[in-house]
Order: structure tokens, then C-alpha cells, then sequence
């Protein structure tokens, strides 16, 4: 042992070295320490191996142990939570009331079942869901009393859509009163003064009495009016990125008119401040920070159901559209202007909001009957009742910084001086003024005080002459210290200490407490001589003098008297030589046993490189050194640590060579060797995508992207009108009478519709603008061409032979082509096989409109149509199939096979669960197709992963085995880091992989059968098996030809007993707005097809 773990160079060396092999991460496989059967034969570092392999299973020991724990603490966890729950409905049953919140009685929903009450009263019941109302009932319940405004504020659902399509934000309160049910209403008010509720009658409520206490309130101090409606016209802005609005200008005035109303002995509980939009009131508690302290600040919707005396009320909405967003909703004006019981100050644009909104309106000109609205707001002093001011923004009140007017207070203080400060209404007892004025008060003796008013007068300072009756000596003191027994006299006078020596020193100080500090010479032992002070004479004193000595490794050296030779440390420096060989410049007292050389090791390492580390540490065994390392399997040069030489799968890992092969998308794969797997995995494509989408625009996404909506304007067009939408939503069929007419025949039919006509076959009666006939058909636009005056143009060469063709001209682009170029049997054919639009055969320019094609072109924008149809139904579907996939996830992670794949479907459940991510429908059937490849590449494996996985045997089996490990691995990151992004390439590739490993699998499970049966594979067929082995353990991409082979090797190892089932349905396709997908059946149907091999109908399965 002791040869085994000997390291020379100290404790220090030893730390450094056995830190080291705690923090390396190798570790001995199962197989490996199974076969170890004497533990002290082993090398060192594989003793490290097998300790942190022990290390492993200990800790797999102890967290199943906490596992278990935490399963037993869940059990009594829910056994505690069911005691609780019955001794709470113990103490319930002997009250006659029961208070609870409608989310209290879901929660405690046994408890009320337990109680089973017989009246339930619902309070703000217009404010709740229903659903709430119902899961509060119990099935005892005999009468329920719903209590409400519908008024007012209704629910509010989570998801807006709710509301929009289900109506959920209406409760059950206000369904009842709107179906006519019978209903009692309170018309008597207790809260608002007469001119707060004037606002509210008739505009919202039709009848509405105030009760004689409201009248007895007093005026708001410090403002004319006790309502009033400040108009203005500056403009909101929106506040980053998010949707809602703030006003500047209405948050700093709010702020400066609340902090004046604090100022006039407000408490801060009296005053609210209420806001329509969350931004705003973010902004006004911003500036209200350190100011308005105690004031509460919210938005409306938070504010039913409460009071104050003051409410402060800012509307934000102001801009050049006039657009007031929920401020048009009465439920909304009626919460923000019912809250206040004394004094309502709202500041906003009025005028855009009466000019958008009835209710407003009536509002507003009520207001303007009793001078409560303007531009500008009245304050009123409180001490001086005939002095008003005005303000209409926030520099405004500093005319009014201390909440009064402009006057001097003068007010006597009780230090006989007037108040410094201007009026304020607050504080009138002056308790908290400082007078800042000279004190001038005189002291007995007539010295005037020096000191501010407010810092009191205290002892007089001033200095006298004064007499000390014990010495005589005359001093200055201060004032009061003048007849004072302690006054010290601080003349210096001289004394004659004990020793003999004269000092000169304070009067008053006392002979014991005086140190002498004379100075005299002494000899010491030593002979030296030294000075020191008087008190120290009989003292004994260490000689430090220096002298110089002769140390016994022949060094001389300066030290003090009093050192010892055996207690001196030689510190001259000099070269010393360490046991490694190299010298070092250091101390002649240290020990080279105990020094760590510190220069470079001079050792060449096994690979010829030089050893990088210092001498004093042992030399590595992993060479540092970077340089070009060729990777036997992909046949590239990686540059990287010497170290990694040999280990085929990390260079594999950190190959940079561009790959360069041609994709499915005919673009150039820009990945590398290494994040594409060596081909079998490429890397998204990022280039553009440049295919034709079904409306004839070219795709702007990246290529590995499904094709997203077209974003251009649309092209269609007819001859009454154009298409002003975008190209991805659809157009409004145009219902005016086709204009498709001629002297033959007439189209009866609306212009949006297929036409029930076919092209006239007669010639055009119309001349052309050089007075020849026209070469068109009767009744279509005239093609701009002539035989006599341009015999050699190009559209006359196309017709061949055939001098009386006729020729079609093309609106949208202008181009002129003989009719036999549009035969009209070969067009209609290809409509089953091609979905995308017709274009020009010579500028590509997308055919929209022409009579000659109506139908074809016709049928073409109605494919289209229906394509968008189809793929905005499946984006309204996709909820449905989150349901689904989520269902199957939670199924198919009890049952998982592999860890990565229990995390997959984790991360499955908590993406579907994110409601705060909109998911666009590709990534939603992503996911889904994930899943099912996950889902039945387990199912086709069954147990042969687990029995490979923990089973040895021999080197042949092992290579294969390891192989389709570090397969899984690499496969299990797509999975778990791909599954929202992957191309529909990348998913081919995947399911490719994934059949080679379940291959892979089943040729192991095949040589496993032979071992445990103690059978050999033949000598005739080990051939056949290292080929089959060759075509899964290859790092190139398996594919047909791949498959083949093995097919016809694995024919041959179990003489046909066992076959491989062919490949279906590899490549799998997302529903997008590409037309490469979409097929059109005899029919007439539209389909997307999923697969290669798949062109049959989904609806009527037909070709």
C-alpha cells in the first residue's frame, strides 16, 4: 500500500493529488466491477474508478430511501389535511354564520357538504361567475339570496375569449334580472353627497333617492367645488410593450392635487386614488413614491364594492383617433364615479369621450350645468377666505407649495417672533415651525444670547476673569463657571519631582500623577551603553544593539545582543539545489525537502510531447498540448487537446468541417460534421426558403420553417374591385353581376361565382387602333397584336402553322398566346394533380383574372380559399389536440422506458400546460409527432433495452451494445431540445436513427439468445453478422440501400426465420401554406398529404 500511495514533495503534494481524483468523474462500468475480484491488485486510478462507482450506488441507495420518505410524508401529509379539514367542520357546526369567499367555499368544498347549509347569501353576486355561485351551493341548499349591481363591474374570465364567445362575463346575477325575474332593488343611497349621485341619474340609474344623512356633509376644504371634472387635451402614450395606456400629464397632476389635499389635514385613509389602465397607475405610484404615503392607488376594476371621502379619478385615454378603449362601457362609468361619499375630482379628455360615448355625453352636459367641468381647477385658502387660485397643470400648485395661498402666515409663535412662512392650513397650533431668528436674551451677568430661537438658550459661554483662591493665579472661564469649586488652573509653573528633577507642568496637576522624563546613560551586562528614561532606571533591559556574528553555515549576519545563535535563521539568499536536480535561488536556513521546484518539467509525455506541468507535480497522463488530430471515422483533421487522441466519439463531437451535403430543400447544408451527426442528423436549414406558397408569393420564412401565412397584400382582383386584405386571410366573394358578355352569350351568374357560360368560339367583331380586325375571341379583352402590321412578332411564331388561330391576351400581365397554348382538357387535368395558381408561360406572373380561363382561373382562387379554409379550422383545433396530446403524455410517462424519454414528456406536460404561450398549430402537431415516434419506437423495442443494458457478453456484443448507447444519447438531446423547432427533415432523419437503433436491438437481443443458450454463431455465418453489425455501427446515414442489405444479411443469420418489416410513412409533413402538400382528388376534395407515399383523399378516399 505504501508503494501504492507514496508521493513525494509533502502534504501539500498530496492534498493537490487526491483533490484531483475527487473532482475527475471516471468512473467503473457495472460489467467492469463485477470482474474485479481482488481490490489491493488493482492499479490507483482504477481503485479511484471503483470508489466513485460505490460512490454511485450509495447514493442511487439513499435517494430511493428518500424516495420512499417522501411517499410516506405524502401519505401522512394527506392524513393530517383530512383531521384538520374535519376539526374545522367541528368548530364550523357550532356557528349560525358562516363567512366565506366563493374560492374559499371550492377549496373547503367538503367542509360545506359536511355543513350542507340551508340559505346561502351571495354578496357582490354581479361580480362573480357563475360557476362560482354554483360550486358554493350545497344539496341541502332551500334558498339562495344574491345580493348585486349588474350595473356594475361584471366577471372577469382569465381567457378573454370566454367572454367573447361564450359570454362567461355575464353572472348568474345578471342573467336572472335580464330574463325578467323577479328581483327587489335598494333605490335609497347612504354614500354619495346629492352632487356625486346627480352623475348617476337618470344617465345610468333610472331612480335613485338620497337619504338625508348625505346631505349633512361637509365641503371639501381647500376647493370651491366638491365635484369637478378637469378637461384636457394632452395626449396618452403607450408604455413599452405592453398594451396599456399611460397619460403623463394626468399622473403628475393627480399627484400634486392629492398631496394638496393632504395639506389640508387630510388623512392619507380619506383619500383614493383610482386609475382606468394598469400602466398608469404603475406610473402614478412611481411618482407618488416617499410623497403620498397611506394613500391608496388602484385601478377601477379592483376599487367595486369599496369607499372614501376623496376620489381622485384619472381617465388616461386622449389621442387624435379618438379611441377611448373600455371607457365607453356604462358598467365601468358607473364604478369609477359611484366610489366617492364627499369630494370627486376626475381629470381627463372630456370632449373625447363625450364625442364617442352617449353616456358621456349626458354626463358632461350636467356637469357644464353647474360650472363642474373646465380646464382648469379653483383652489380655495382656507385662512383667507377670499383669496382663490387656479390651476390647470402641476407647476401650477407651486403657487400653493404649502397647501394655502400666497400670503404670509403671521402667526406669533411663543417665542414672540412671526411665523416665517407663507399660509398653510395645516398645523395651526405652530407646533412644528422652527424659528430660525437670533435668541438675544441676556445671561445675569448681561451677556446677550449667541444661539437660533429654536436651540435654547443653555449655559452662558462667554469668557471672564476670574481668580483661583488655592493658587492666586487669574484665568479666563466661561460665564457660568465663575463661582464654580471646579475650575482648574491651567497655569504651568515649575516642580520638583522625587528624583530630583525639576518639571514644567499645569498648576493644578498632582505630584503623584507626574512621570518623570528625564533621559540618563546606563551599561548593561554586555558592556553596551544605552539611554532610557528616569522611571525606568532599575528596570531590566534586553540589550538591541546590533552586532555582527558568525553563523555555523559560515554566513556573517547583523543581530541584536540579546538573540541567541540556536534561535537565528540564516536568511542570505544562495542557489540551492532541490532533489529534482534544478537549482533555486532561496534562503540558506530553509529545507529542500520541503520546496516545491517551480520550473517547468522537463519530461517528455508518452506522446512525444513535452510534459506541461511543474516539476513539483506529477507528470499528467492527459497532454494538453493542441494540435491536428485525424478522426478515424469521419476522416477529418480536428484540432483539439493531444489527450483526446484516441477517443474516436469526442473528436466525432467537435468536428468543424463544414458539411456541405445537398438537402431535401436542394440548398447546402452550412452545419459541421459534428452538429450534424456525420449526415445521419442534420442541422436546420436557415437559408430562405424561396417556395411557392399556395397564394403564388414566394415564401420569406427560413426554409427549416413550416410556411407561414403570406404576409403581402392580395392580387385578386376583378372588374369591380380589388382585394385590399392580406394575401393569408380570405377574400370576400364578389356578389356583383359578371361581367363575362357578348352578343352570343351571357354569364347569368354573380362575378364570384363559377361561370355558367363557355368562351365564345366567334371571331371578335371589334377593329384594332390601326383599322385591321381583331384577332380575339367575341366578347374578351382584344390582344394588343396584328398580323398585317406585325407579321414577325413572337405570338405568331408560336402558332405554327395554323394562320386563323385565335389569341387570348392576358390582363395581369399583358402577354398575348394562341388559344391552343390554354387547351382547356390538359388545364382542367391538372387541376386534381396541382393546387397552386396559373401563371404566365412567359413572365411567371400569376393569371387572377380572364375570361377565356374564368373557370380555370376561377376553380384555382377557390382552391386556395379553401386551403386557408382548411388550415385557419386546423389552428382552431389545436386546443383540441393539446387535450389529446396531453392525455397521451400523462399515459405514456407512467409506462416510459428510457429516463430521457420520462423528461420528454415532463417537458411535453409543462409546454402544453404554459396557457401564457400562444402555440401556433405546427408546433402543437410537432409535439404530437414527437410523441407518437417516441411512443412507438418503445413499444417496438419492449424489453430488450433493459435486458441489453445490463448484461455483458464478451467484446463482441459490447461494441454493438455500446454504440447504440451513445446513439440513444445524442438522440435523447434532439428529443428533449428539438421537439418544438424540429424541421420536418430533421423529423425523417430522426425516424430513421431511430429505427437503426431499434435494429440495432433486435440483432443484439438475436446474439444475446445465442449466447444464453451457449450457442455459437456459425463459422460460415460471422461474415453475415460483422456485416449486419457494419451497416448499424456505420456513422454515415442509414437509409434504403442500408436497409436492404441488412435485410438480406439477417435472411441469411436466421435462415429466414426472423424478417424486418418494411418502412412506411417515414416522412412525415405539417399542414402549411406551401402548395408542394396540398392535392386535389377526382372529386373535387382538398388534402394535405402527410406522407411521401400517401395520395388518397382523407375525405373520400379517392386518388
Amino acid at each position: 500500500i505504501e508503494t501504492e500511495w507514496k508521493t513525494p514533495g509533502g502534504k501539500r503534494k498530496l492534498k493537490k493529488y487526491i483533490k484531483r481524483n475527487l473532482y475527475n468523474k471516471e468512473k467503473m462500468s457495472e460489467a467492469e466491477a463485477m470482474a474485479v475480484k481482488y481490490v489491493w491488485s488493482l492499479p490507483v486510478d482504477k481503485k479511484w474508478q471503483l470508489y466513485k462507482f460505490w460512490l454511485d450506488l450509495f447514493h442511487e441507495k439513499k435517494q430511493s430511501e428518500i424516495l420512499e420518505m417522501q411517499r410516506k410524508f405524502r401519505e401522512l401529509y394527506e392524513e393530517l389535511n383530512e383531521l384538520k379539514s374535519l376539526e374545522d367542520a367541528y368548530l364550523c357546526k357550532e356557528a349560525d354564520i358562516i363567512g366565506i369567499t366563493t374560492t374559499g367555499a371550492a377549496k373547503y368544498k367538503h367542509i360545506i357538504e359536511i355543513l350542507n347549509p340551508m340559505i346561502v347569501i351571495v354578496e357582490e353576486a354581479a361580480e362573480l361567475l357563475e360557476s362560482h355561485v354554483v360550486t358554493s351551493l350545497a344539496h341541502n341548499t332551500q334558498h339562495v339570496i344574491l345580493i348585486g349591481d349588474h350595473q356594475q363591474l361584471r366577471p372577469s374570465p382569465t381567457v378573454h375569449l370566454l367572454s367573447v364567445k361564450y359570454h362567461l362575463n355575464v353572472s348568474l346575477f345578471e342573467r336572472m334580472v335580464k330574463n325578467g325575474m323577479e328581483c327587489l332593488q335598494l333605490k335609497m343611497q347612504h354614500r354619495m353627497r346629492p352632487d356625486v349621485a346627480r352623475l348617476l341619474v337618470p344617465h345610468i340609474y333610472k331612480d335613485l333617492e338620497n337619504h338625508e344623512s348625505v346631505s349633512a356633509y361637509e365641503d371639501i376644504k381647500g376647493l370651491a367645488k366638491n365635484i369637478f371634472f378637469l378637461s384636457h387635451n394632452n395626449l396618452e402614450f403607450q408604455e413599452g410593450d405592453s398594451k396599456s395606456k399611460v397619460n403623463q400629464y394626468e399622473a403628475t397632476f393627480i399627484v400634486k392635487l392629492c398631496k394638496y389635499l393632504l395639506f389640508q389635514n387630510y388623512e392619507p385613509s380619506q383619500i383614493t386614488i383610482l386609475t382606468t389602465y394598469s400602466g398608469q397607475l404603475f406610473e402614478i405610484k412611481r411618482l407618488a413614491k416617499g410623497i403620498l404615503d397611506g394613500v391608496r392607488i388602484t385601478v377601477v376594476d379592483n376599487f367595486q364594492g369599496e369607499e372614501n371621502d376623496i376620489v381622485l379619478v384619472s381617465f388616461v385615454r386622449s389621442n387624435d383617433e379618438g379611441e377611448i378603449g373600455f371607457l365607453k362601457v356604462s358598467n365601468r362609468i358607473c364604478v369609477a364615479l359611484s366610489r366617492a361619499k364627499k369630494g370627486l375630482y376626475c381629470i381627463g379628455n372630456f370632449k373625447a369621450l363625450a364625442e364617442n360615448s352617449a353616456v358621456w355625453k349626458n354626463i358632461t352636459n350636467a356637469l357644464a350645468e353647474t360650472d363642474s367641468i373646465g380646464d382648469s381647477l379653483e383652489l380655495k385658502c382656507q385662512n383667507h377666505m377670499n383669496t382663490s387660485s387656479f390651476v390647470a397643470n402641476e407647476n401650477d400648485f407651486d403657487c400653493v407649495k404649502d397647501g394655502g395661498c400666497n400670503l404670509y402666515c403671521e402667526y406669533r409663535l411663543e417665542c414672540g417672533h412671526a411665523c416665517p412662512r407663507k399660509c398653510h392650513p395645516y398645523d395651526q397650533e405652530h407646533s412644528e415651525v422652527t424659528c430660525y431668528k437670533s435668541c438675544g436674551k441676556l445671561c445675569p451677568e448681561g451677556h446677550p444670547c449667541q444661539k437660533k430661537c429654536f436651540e435654547g438658550c443653555g449655559q452662558c459661554t462667554v469668557p471672564i476673569l476670574t481668580k483661583i483662591e488655592k493658587c492666586g493665579h487669574e484665568i479666563n472661564v466661561a460665564c457660568y463657571l465663575k463661582d464654580s469649586n471646579l475650575i482648574l488652573c491651567t497655569e504651568n509653573c515649575v516642580k520638583v519631582l522625587p528624583c530630583g528633577h525639576e518639571i514644567n507642568i499645569a498648576c493644578h496637576v498632582a505630584m503623584k500623577h507626574i512621570i518623570c522624563t528625564e533621559t540618563f546613560t546606563k551599561i548593561l551586562s554586555c558592556g553596551h551603553e544605552i539611554s532610557i528614561e528616569c522611571r525606568l532606571k532599575d528596570t531590566f533591559i534586553q540589550c538591541s544593539t546590533n552586532c555582527e556574528r558568525t553563523l555555523q553555515c559560515g554566513h556573517k549576519i547583523n543581530v541584536p545582543c540579546y538573540a541567541r545563535d540556536e534561535e537565528i535563521n540564516c536568511d542570505e539568499i544562495c542557489i540551492r539545489k532541490l532533489p529534482c536536480g534544478h537549482e533555486i535561488s532561496t534562503e540558506c536556513y530553509s529545507d529542500v525537502k520541503e520546496i516545491d521546484c517551480l520550473k517547468m518539467c522537463e519530461k517528455l509525455l508518452p506522446c512525444g510531447h513535452d510534459c506541461a506541468n511543474l516539476c513539483c507535480e506529477e507528470c499528467t497522463d492527459k497532454c494538453e498540448k493542441l494540435c491536428n488530430i485525424h478522426s478515424s471515422i469521419c476522416d477529418h483533421y480536428v484540432k483539439d487537446k493531444c489527450f483526446r487522441r484516441n477517443d474516436a466519439e469526442y473528436l466525432l463531437s467537435k468536428c468543424a468541417v463544414t458539411c456541405n451535403e445537398r438537402l431535401s430543400c436542394l440548398h447546402t447544408c452550412k452545419g459541421t460534421c459534428s452538429s450534424c451527426h456525420q449526415g445521419r442528423l442534420h442541422t436546420e436549414c436557415n437559408q430562405n426558403c424561396r417556395r411557392i406558397l399556395i397564394c403564388g408569393h414566394e415564401c420569406e420564412s427560413v426554409c427549416s420553417k413550416s410556411c407561414p401565412p403570406c404576409k403581402k397584400l392580395c392580387e385578386n382582383w376583378c372588374d369591380h374591385a380589388r382585394c385590399l386584405k392580406k394575401c393569408s386571410e380570405s377574400c370576400d366573394i364578389c356578389i356583383e353581376p359578371c361581367q363575362w358578355i357578348c352578343d352570343h352569350k351571357k354569364c347569368s351568374r354573380l362575378c364570384g361565382e363559377l361561370c355558367d357560360r363557355t368562351a365564345c368560339e366567334e371571331d371578335c367583331p371589334k377593329m384594332l387602333e390601326c383599322g385591321h380586325a381583331c384577332l380575339g375571341f367575341c366578347g374578351e379583352p382584344c390582344p394588343k397584336l396584328c398580323k398585317i402590321c406585325d407579321p414577325f412578332n413572337e405570338a405568331f411564331i408560336k402558332t405554327g402553322s395554323n394562320t386563323n388561330e385565335k389569341f387570348i391576351l392576358l390582363e395581369d400581365c399583358n402577354h398575348t398566346f394562341p388559344s391552343s397554348y390554354f387547351n382547356p382538357p390538359v388545364i382542367e387535368e391538372t387541376i386534381f394533380q396541382h393546387t397552386q395558381m396559373k401563371r404566365c408561360p412567359t413572365c411567371k406572373t400569376l393569371i387572377r383574372k380572364n375570361f377565356h380561363l374564368g373557370n380555370i382561373v376561377k376553380t384555382c382562387i377557390r382552391n386556395v380559399a379553401n386551403i386557408k379554409f382548411n388550415i385557419k379550422l386546423q389552428e382552431e383545433k389545436v386546443k383540441n389536440v393539446c387535450l389529446d396530446v396531453k392525455s397521451r403524455a400523462v399515459k405514456l410517462l407512467e409506462n416510459a422506458t428510457f429516463k430521457f424519454s420520462r423528461v420528454f414528456y415532463k417537458q411535453l406536460l409543462e409546454c402544453v400546460d404554459e396557457v401564457s404561450k400562444n402555440r401556433t398549430a405546427q408546433e402543437i402537431l410537432r409535439m404530437k409527432h414527437f410523441m407518437e415516434m417516441l411512443s412507438k419506437f418503445e413499444n417496438s423495442i419492449g424489453l430488450n433495452y433493459k435486458m441489453f443494458s445490463r448484461t455483458t457478453y464478451g467484446s463482441i456484443g459490447n461494441k454493438l451494445k455500446f454504440y447504440l448507447i451513445n446513439a440513444m444519447f445524442w438522440i435523447s438531446t434532439i428529443f428533449l431540445d428539438d421537439y418544438l423547432t424540429a424541421s420536418e427533415e430533421k423529423m425523417y432523419e430522426l425516424k430513421w436513427e431511430l429505427f437503426r437503433v431499434q435494429l440495432g436491438l433486435e440483432f443484439l437481443a438475436f446474439f444475446v439468445d445465442q449466447v444464453r443458450g451457449k450457442l455459437l454463431i456459425p463459422e460460415n455465418k460471422i461474415e453475415n453478422w460483422n456485416n449486419l453489425k457494419s451497416q448499424i455501427m456505420t456513422y454515415k446515414a442509414f437509409r434504403e440501400p442500408e436497409l436492404s442489405l441488412c435485410a438480406a444479411e439477417w435472411n441469411v443469420l436466421t435462415d429466414g426465420a426472423r424478417s424486418i418489416d418494411p418502412v412506411k410513412h417515414f416522412y412525415t409533413h405539417i399542414m402549411n401554406h406551401s402548395t408542394f402538400r396540398w392535392r386535389k382528388c377526382i372529386a373535387g376534395h382538398l388534402y394535405f398529404a402527410e406522407h411521401d407515399e400517401e395520395n388518397v383523399c382523407t375525405e373520400c378516399e379517392e386518388g
